[in-house]
């Protein structure tokens, strides 16, 4: 049959399966780089702990291995079969999660095209696969063959034809990495500045961002909680200023910081309009702010509004005045949200939270709570009365908590320290590990910010009789030093 094409088509061809050598390459090195985001991917789409695990290690050596098959005409016919299962099983993974209302970031590619998934990215496999699949219809030997035979006979022309693709492809490149830079620097300033230990944690980027002051703020029309359309000129009906609350359901830091919007919320209703701008499925949204008017929090389907505002990273806010201009600099991290809306609260000041930014003081009571535990049961503060404690604040998708994970359980069994883990959710892996401490479920770390816990992994420890005995630390390092043995008093 493949004679019945020209050699121009055929060579087209095989451009066609270069181009999806690249794509699986670039696909397979960018989740080698960053299994850890790998794994969180595959969470967000719905898998276990478990098979994240094993699909984190092996899906990028699958993919590199297509990759090298697809160059080869011998072995391009069963590579071309492997993408197109590959293709249609995460095709299928993308219909399952549209259709239950949930759209996780796509990080096929990396930092490089990272987006919430979406009929697009359904368009974009179908046509990878239909690339895939003509291997089936035409042999790709054939198609080599008749590639170099016009690099013999016409080798200029096609070389011109393979140097504009190519400039094109650089040109498009070039693109994407500038379009994603601003937002691949805040990303990283929020994560050092949440994990890499409690002077940097929430501070402000110093990548400047936002709109200026007294400029006409962006309008919009989003979606609450309920899905009721609201827009700008709705909320500013009020009369009131407007704090535009930018968050994302699966960062960190922006979940620490509900309990404190929920307190805001309360104690500045006739001072202030608090809005949550979020993204991320709205049942996700709903469960992450239970408690919050559902009328307060908006989820924006793609980035359109937080980009209008140039809020390139989470958590973030900016202030809008009754006139309906910008009436203050982007605020980017917890501290500086926390000043922002203290100068805007009530007389210019807010109520302080529970717990101070580096916890509750040492020697003070321990904040009472309950929750639910992974087996079930009820756990609260009663529980830990009579022994001294160690809580440590975690998040089963947090790359750092898992890096952390062995040393902490390694510690629990030689240390004859209860440990006590309040998780953002169910983690199956701690469990597997051998942790025999409890799992209490801490969803949107509400009992977290009651200690002053503002990302994960951080630790705390407590008295026999309840007090706060220790700073609370952050990151893996400062929680092993927290967490090492002490010196017997003399």
């Amino acid at each position: 049959m493949a004679q019945m094409f020209s050699p121009w088509f055929l060579a087209a061809l095989f451009a066609g399966r270069l181009l999806l050598v690249t794509v699986f390459a670039v696909a397979g090195v960018a989740k080698l780089r960053d299994r850890d985001a790998t794994w969180a991917m595959l969470r967000a789409f719905g898998a276990n702990v478990r098979a994240s695990d094993a699909m984190a290690r092996v899906l990028p050596w699958l993919e590199l291995l297509v990759a090298v098959g697809l160059l080869f005409g011998a072995s391009a016919f069963w590579a071309a079969l492997g993408a197109c299962a590959l293709l249609g099983a995460f095709t299928l993974a993308i219909v399952v999660n549209l259709a239950r209302g949930r759209r996780p970031e796509c990080r096929c590619f990396g930092q490089l095209a990272s987006a919430p998934i979406g009929p697009a990215t359904i368009v974009r496999n179908l046509l990878f696969a239909a690339l895939a699949a003509t291997a089936f219809v035409v042999p790709p030997a054939r198609a080599d063959a008749a590639t170099f035979g016009l690099l013999h006979d016409d080798g200029p022309a096609l070389a011109a034809v393979a140097v504009a693709l190519a400039l094109a492809s650089i040109v498009f490149l070039m693109l994407q990495i500038l379009r994603q830079q601003g937002r691949i620097l805040l990303r990283l300033d929020e994560l050092s500045g949440a994990f890499a230990g409690e002077e940097s944690l929430g501070r402000t980027s110093p990548v400047p961002t936002g709109l200026p002051i007294a400029s006409e703020a962006p309008a919009f029309e989003l979606p609450d909680l309920m899905g009721k359309a609201t827009s700008l000129a709705a909320l500013r009906a009020a009369g009131l200023p407007i704090a535009l609350v930018f968050l994302h359901p699966a960062c960190g830091p922006c979940r620490t910081l509900v309990p404190t919007l929920l307190d805001w919320n309360e104690r500045l209703a006739e001072h202030l309009t608090l809005v949550v701008i979020s993204e991320g499925a709205s049942a996700e949204n709903r469960d992450l702010f239970a408690g919050f008017p559902a009328a307060r929090v908006l989820v924006q389907p793609d980035r359109a509004v937080a980009d209008a505002y140039q809020a390139y990273g989470t958590p973030g806010a900016v202030l809008i005045d009754a006139h309906g201009t910008i009436g203050s600099q982007l605020a980017m991290g917890r501290e500086a949200i926390v000043a922002l809306v203290q100068s805007a609260g009530h007389n210019g000041r807010v109520p302080a939270t529970r717990a101070s930014a580096s916890g509750l003081a040492v020697g003070a009571n321990a904040p009472p709570f309950s929750a639910p535990t992974s087996a079930g049961s009820t756990f609260g503060l009663e529980d830990l009365r009579g022994s001294e404690t160690a809580l440590v604040f975690w998040n089963p998708t947090c790359g750092f908590c898992r890096q952390a994970a062995d040393d902490m359980i390694a510690w629990e069994r030689t240390s004859g320290v209860r440990l006590v883990v309040l998780a953002s959710a169910p983690d199956e892996d701690l469990v597997a590990r051998g942790l025999r401490g409890d799992i209490v479920l801490d969803e949107g770390m509400r009992i977290g910010g009651l200690f002053g816990a503002r990302g994960t992994p951080m630790a705390v420890r407590l008295a026999a009789d309840g007090t706060i005995a220790s700073p609370v630390a952050a990151g893996r390092d400062a929680i092993a030093a927290l967490l090492a043995p002490r010196p017997a008093s003399v």
